[in-house]
């Protein structure tokens, strides 16, 4: 059986991010942004992320 250091429990969730935000466009309605970045967030996964980053 493999032997874990870290178990990480809870919420996995991907955010999207996109800047700049210069005006929130009218419902139904699209803008350009210049950048989009995806990172992991949620309790259990921003906390996976940070042990996998410390090593």
């Amino acid at each position: 059986m493999p032997q874990f250091d870290v178990s990480s429990i809870g919420f996995y969730v991907l955010d999207i991010l996109g800047r700049p935000v210069s005006r929130i466009p009218e419902g139904g309605r699209a803008d350009y942004i210049e950048e989009i970045r995806m990172t992991v967030a949620g309790t259990a996964g921003a906390t996976g992320m940070d042990c996998a980053i410390l090593g």
